[in-house]
Parts: structure tokens; C-alpha cells; sequence
């Protein structure tokens, strides 16, 4: 486990270049070596060469799909852990009108889920899992999630603690329950 905390060798994987040059460079700052690949394509070729052991990676990739990459990390260095970019610009949530802590919004990203999976079901989660509250005022351990399919329902809960780790264990719970009343209906 100790490797995996000392290596700071982190891909990020977006077609969108500016995007792509922004998060690298503040990732470099916070003392991570950046890889950076515009395509399914150029982060295999990365992931085969350099020693990686974090990925940021696009949900929507011009020539192939983010499960692709991670496939690929996960083979390479089964350690490795990543996060995935929704594909939700600012730009649209504004135009929607939505906050990224909020029911709607966890819709939003099951919803995209759904389609780019092209899955029956997709659970989405946002909210503060602490230690602290987020930039809207929602206290830590407030999360907003959301069954997107064949049928939808959002919902929240409040867990009244700072513990991140335990809240999230809590929102996956609640969540994970909202989807089988869904699936008992």
C-alpha cells in the first residue's frame, strides 16, 4: 500500500486539450508527474511504458471507451486507482440550471451513465462527504442520489458525521437500497 501513496504518477486521459493542459499542470503543482493522452490509443501506449498508478480519465473518448483504459491500468498495476470525468461540461449544468450537490444532478450522471453504458440501470451519487461541507453549505455527510433506467427516483440523506470514509460507505448504502424498493415495485 505504501508504493501506491508514494508514487505520484497519475495519466489523465481527455480529448479536450484545454481541459487536458488545466488539470495537468494543477496536478503537477500538487507535486503528481502528469501523463497526458487525447485518446484511448495514446494512454495505452503511456500505460505501457511509464510506471502509472492513478488515471483521470474522460467518460467519453473519441476512438473507444474509458473502460478501455482502465481495463488496461487495472491490468498493468491492479493497485492502480482512477476517477472518472462525467463528461458534464459547467455549460450545460448552467443552461439546466442545476448545481453539481444536488438531486437533479445525481439524475443528471445516472442518466449519462445509462447512455453511455447503454445499460437498463445506473446509480449516481454528489453531495459532502467530509470532513467539512461543501461550497453550497451542505454539511458533510449530506448526499444526493439517483436510479436513472426504466424507472427514476432521487432521494437524499444526511448522516450527520465528518467520517468521509464511512459516509460514503453509508451514501452507497442508501443508494444501493433506493434501487431495490425501485426494483421490488
Amino acid at each position: 500500500m505504501s508504493k501506491l501513496i508514494n508514487n505520484k504518477n497519475i495519466i489523465i486521459v481527455d480529448d479536450d486539450q484545454i481541459w487536458l493542459n488545466q488539470l495537468s499542470r494543477a496536478l503537477t503543482r500538487r507535486g503528481y508527474n502528469t501523463f497526458e493522452a487525447n485518446s484511448v490509443k495514446n494512454a495505452k501506449e503511456i500505460l505501457i511504458s511509464e510506471d502509472i498508478y492513478y488515471g483521470v480519465i474522460d467518460l467519453r473518448l473519441d476512438d473507444g471507451d474509458v473502460q478501455e483504459v482502465i481495463l488496461e491500468l487495472q491490468k498493468i498495476n491492479p493497485k492502480a486507482r482512477s476517477i472518472i470525468l462525467t463528461g458534464l461540461r459547467l455549460r450545460e449544468l448552467k443552461e439546466k440550471n442545476i448545481r453539481s450537490s444536488s438531486e437533479p444532478f445525481a439524475l443528471l450522471i445516472a442518466q449519462k451513465g445509462c447512455a453511455m453504458y447503454d445499460t437498463d440501470w445506473c446509480i449516481g451519487e454528489t453531495g459532502a462527504a467530509g470532513p467539512s461541507g461543501n461550497g453550497y453549505g451542505d454539511p458533510a455527510g449530506y448526499s444526493c442520489f439517483a436510479v436513472a433506467g426504466i424507472k427514476e427516483k432521487t432521494n437524499n440523506t444526511l448522516t450527520n458525521s465528518n467520517n468521509r470514509v464511512d459516509n460514503m460507505f453509508k451514501f452507497s448504502k442508501e443508494a444501493l437500497n433506493e434501487f431495490l424498493k425501485i426494483l421490488k415495485n
